[in-house]
């Protein structure tokens, strides 16, 4: 078949660059190939020793995925098509995906099993959810295994392409280290994965559809438009459909060869994707050659006529569906195009919203630093201010006042109005330590209800914070806002910092503000309480002034010195509880605030990553148009030839007659 679909694994590649699946299994795939281009005997060699038809299918698999590397430069040089790849594979140790599937289906028919390659539509880095197909560009495997055709990509299964000396690996070994973005050649990774050999078909037709459609291998065959919506559609979809993995239609159709598949298949994979009429082209292009093949070999054909028009016919339709083709590839390519701006838009406009937020957050977490600074420094000083006042009144005592020169009688006005005052001041001392009391509760009980808030908070921040470094990593592995991969973690990370991080951080914010005041309200309360008692301690140095000889005097004031005292500590230990606190939140703006700036980090990341991917994806679209180009040039010329060779044909016919 000419080649439709060599561009196909680029994308794949690129898209299954971070696939998490280690070398396991693959025993069989250390075979040492000693035999040069002898399919036989190294498929003899592979399978050796392998009981069933899945042991030897898996080993063809691992060999083939573990020797043979994509051919990266054939995606830039475009060379002279070759008609047998498998061998050529082989031979080179290189391929594209039909290199790859041939090559297994070559070796699996030489180890007894039924095998054949399909061609289809596969969901590379360039597609995205609602894109539409046109021509399939990729292709893989089917092989019967115990009686049931099972799904195989080995090109999928052997690795993965990347940018050499890339800063997106560099920078996810170095934790996210700053490194200048460029793209690079692309090269290929050996990375086996064994989830694409023998993989469930609902599940396969996630990413693979072929075009024709009874290579789904289920019971209802899926439309192309749900496999092109994504992959919520697929999976609804695959709920009301059942695996059908064995037919006699299937194993005709694998032993057929390539041309005769193309006249059995071409009407269906037409009917199932109008989008592409070239397949057409091809059947009526083989058909009408072998018309002339016919002609020129046997003089003795009757019905010469009827036949030679029928295969100009053929050609002349054949030339209208090429054109047909051809029409279709600039609507085809500026929606590439469309779609390519739309998702660099789709990211710029995502980091400038999460970096605005971050600073937003930064500045926010810098004033309450700021504040809170201030307030503990503040607290601090007033802590030592109280230390000192209570130290130096437990020293003081009455025996060292001495009585003035003004004497009042007991029952003076003077003296009465000072023990009316003390009392007053006793009163408002006790009634203002209960409300002290009260509003220590309060707090303690505002600051015991936002626990749970700031755990909710810390567990949102540091879930946010994971996973935007996972869309971080998919961007990095070329997938971009439309695809599902990106999209997941989009809209959940989109979910915890604007719905959950923000409301929670709203929320805290107004109790944290809350448990200041109440504080503020706590201090103020045991500021009167000691104002109160050091009043009456001097009222009572005072008293004794006036008053020597008042016999209770030294034991009223040793009862109010210990209030003072007791007062003094409850301020003390409320200002320490209070401090913890502003120490602790302290480190958590301090905390939001690198988070935040990480963030902004990461988001720079993936900003770079997202050009690299527009610029990876614009070269992808211009050779993949100027292959679909070239590629509709040559099998314009073919038909073109085989109208000559037609012309020929009619001309010796004539002579003949």
């Amino acid at each position: 078949m000419l080649r439709l679909l060599t561009l196909s694994a680029l994308g794949a590649l690129i898209a299954l660059s971070f696939p998490g699946y280690g070398q396991s299994d693959t025993l069989p795939g250390l075979v040492r190939n000693s035999y040069g281009t002898d399919h036989y005997a190294l498929s003899a060699a592979i399978s050796f020793d392998q009981h069933g038809d899945r042991a030897k299918a898996k080993s063809i698999y691992n060999w083939v995925t573990h020797n043979i590397k994509y051919d990266v430069t054939f995606l830039q040089k475009f060379p002279k098509p070759i008609e047998d790849k498998g061998m050529q594979a082989l031979k080179t140790g290189r391929a594209v995906c039909e290199g790859y599937s041939e090559l297994f289906v070559m070796l699996c028919r030489d180890a007894g099993l039924q095998a054949i390659a399909i061609e289809g539509y596969s969901k590379d880095f360039l597609f995205n959810n609602g894109d539409r197909f046109y021509m399939p560009r990729h292709e893989w495997a089917a092989v019967k295994i115990d009686g049931k055709w099972e799904l195989v990509d080995a090109t999928w299964g052997a690795g993965s392409l990347y940018q050499h000396r890339s800063w997106l690996r560099k920078s996810v070994d170095k934790v996210f280290h700053i490194h200048k973005v460029r793209p690079r050649s692309l090269r290929f990774r050996y990375l086996y994965d064994p989830q694409y050999f023998a993989q469930d078909p609902e599940l396969f037709r996630l990413r693979h559809l072929p075009s024709d459609p009874i290579w789904q291998l289920t019971d209802t065959l899926m439309p192309l438009s749900v496999f092109e919506a994504g992959a919520t559609a697929i999976t609804t979809f695959n709920g009301i459909s059942k695996l059908k993995q064995t037919g006699a239609t299937l194993d005709s159709i694998a032993a057929m060869t390539k041309q005769e598949k193309i006249y059995d298949f071409a009407d269906r994979a037409y009917a199932f994707n109008n989008r592409y009429p070239v397949i057409l082209a091809i059947k009526d292009m083989y058909h009408a050659v072998g018309v002339v093949k016919q002609v020129a070999a046997d003089s003795g054909v009757s019905n010469v006529d009827t036949m030679l028009k029928v295969a100009t016919n053929d050609l002349k339709r054949s030339l209208e569906r090429i054109k047909d083709q051809r029409k279709m590839l600039p609507e085809q390519y500026n929606n590439l195009k469309r779609s390519n701006r739309a998702k660099s838009t789709d990211a710029k406009q995502q980091v400038r919203t999460v970096v605005a937020d971050d600073k937003r957050l930064i500045g926010v977490s810098s004033r309450y630093i700021q504040v809170a600074e201030s307030r503990k420094k503040k607290a601090l000083g007033t802590s030592n201010d109280v230390t000192a006042d209570r130290k130096a009144v437990a020293a003081a005592n009455l025996a060292g006042v001495e009585a003035s020169g003004g004497l009042k009688k007991e029952g003076a006005r003077e003296l009465e109005e000072l023990r009316d005052s003390i009392r007053v001041r006793n009163l408002h001392a006790e009634t203002d330590s209960r409300i002290a009391a009260a509003k220590n509760l309060k707090a303690k009980l505002l600051i015991l209800s936002s626990t749970s808030l700031l755990d909710s908070l810390m567990k949102s921040i540091v879930g946010e914070d994971s996973i935007l470094r996972n869309e971080a990593m998919e961007r990095m592995g070329m997938h971009d806002s439309y695809d599902d991969e990106v999209q997941k973690w989009n809209t959940v990370f989109k979910d915890q910092k604007y719905k959950g991080t923000d409301t929670l951080m709203k929320y805290y914010l107004l109790a944290y503000d809350s448990i200041l005041l109440a504080y503020d309200d706590l201090f103020a309360a045991r500021q009167l309480v000691i104002g109160s008692y050091d009043k009456n301690i001097a009222a009572y140095q005072q008293y004794k002034k006036w008053n020597a000889g008042y016999s209770g005097i030294n034991e009223d004031f040793l009862i109010t010195r210990e209030h003072y005292l007791a007062a003094c500590d409850s301020y003390v230990a409320d200002l320490a509880t209070y401090t913890e606190y502003l120490d602790g939140n302290i480190g958590l703006f301090n905390m939001l605030k690198k988070i935040s700036e990480r963030q902004i980090k990461i988001v720079g990341y993936m900003e770079k990553a997202e050009k690299s991917r527009a610029d990876i994806e614009t070269g992808s679209i211009a050779r993949k148009k100027a292959f679909d180009l070239k590629e509709n040039d040559k099998l314009k010329a073919n038909v073109q030839k085989a109208l000559k060779e037609l012309k020929k044909a009619s001309k010796y016919k004539r002579k003949d007659d």
